[in-house]
């Protein structure tokens, strides 16, 4: 397996022996995922990429759900024109 290439997320083990894994959002916060199997942490962090590449992950504190919503309906008008 090889290494991962920027903005593909990161998989590790921690000490208590749990997964975890991480992606970076486009505003460079990240999202942290845990899990008992590597197998469970991947299947979280595969949907984040997908989330990411639609341009729905949230990753920080202050954006809302109006905001997401806002962002959704966008996404969603501008697939419409096209």
């Amino acid at each position: 397996m090889g290494k991962r290439g920027n903005g593909e997320g990161s998989i590790y083990k921690q000490r208590e022996g749990l997964y975890a894994a991480y992606v970076t959002g486009a505003d460079g916060k990240r999202k942290y995922f845990y899990g008992k199997t590597k197998t469970k942490v991947r299947e979280k962090l595969n949907q984040a990429l997908l989330e990411k590449q639609q341009g729905s992950l949230v990753t920080g504190p202050n954006q809302n759900n109006g905001a997401v919503f806002e962002g959704l309906a966008r996404t969603f008008a501008e697939a419409e024109c096209s």
